[in-house]
């Protein structure tokens, strides 16, 4: 597994009109992930992603994660934040044929995390019982420190999560989606969402086939990935 700091960046997508929330998504983060204008991942395409059902006094939500280690997940820390307990769905792209599924009552959360901007929204937690790996459960892959100074504009990169496709169809998806962004200047992102949100530990993107192709009110938690190399490799989390 290769490491980087660069895990701590966040992504903002500019979007079509077809996601409105996604404005406002930026300050009050909505509980679904949802991919626009996706396509359906195929059978261990992405064995790392973790679908995650958060449990709290009254109320839940749904995010995605990344798999760290057989003990570990990544997530987003507003994907945590306020929550009593976790269950974290593993290995099919079908939601309702987990073959796995393991619950958590203990996560970190960064101790800068801040609910009021979003900066520092990363949080992992630790599994009450360690994964198997199998063909569709698997760790991340991690940029290596070398390239954690890389701002990777003009990059292509994979977005993914269940959830609903659009702000027109408010129903999670039960098939895991996945689609493609171009990594852009922050500086096309900062217009937007204010330099309070896009700092330095941000990644700006837009669908790269088409504005339709995004990411609509977040694909929360969930990792980006990207061919570098040769290698495919996870240096972000999605927490729009």
């Amino acid at each position: 597994m290769r490491f980087a700091i660069f895990i701590l960046c966040h992504v903002y997508i500019l979007v079509s009109n077809s996601c409105t929330n996604v404005a406002t998504s930026k300050l009050i983060p909505t509980p679904h992930s949802r991919i626009s204008g996706g396509s359906l991942a195929g059978i261990n395409e992405f064995p790392w992603h973790v679908y995650i059902l958060a449990n709290g006094d009254g109320i839940a939500s749904t995010c995605g994660g990344s798999i760290l280690s057989e003990t570990w997940v990544l997530t987003a820390a507003h994907c945590t934040h306020g929550f009593l307990n976790l269950d974290l769905y593993f290995g099919s792209t079908d939601v309702y044929s987990m073959p796995t599924i393991i619950s958590s009552t203990y996560w970190i959360e960064h101790s800068q995390y801040d609910p009021s901007n979003y900066n520092n929204d990363i949080s992992v937690v630790q599994l009450e019982s360690a994964l198997n790996y199998t063909p569709g459960i698997q760790p991340m892959n991690l940029i290596s420190p070398s390239e954690s100074s890389n701002d990777f504009v003009n990059e292509v990169a994979t977005v993914l999560g269940f959830g609903y496709t659009s702000d027109q169809n408010p129903q999670e998806s039960s098939d895991l989606l996945f689609t493609k962004v171009l990594i852009v200047p922050n500086t096309d992102c900062t217009a937007r969402y204010g330099a309070d949100i896009v700092t330095e530990k941000t990644l700006c993107a837009v669908g790269n086939a088409s504005l339709d192709h995004s990411i609509c009110s977040g694909d929360s938690g969930g990792a980006m990935d990207a061919q570098l190399d040769g290698h495919q490799d996870m240096f972000a989390l999605v927490p729009i």
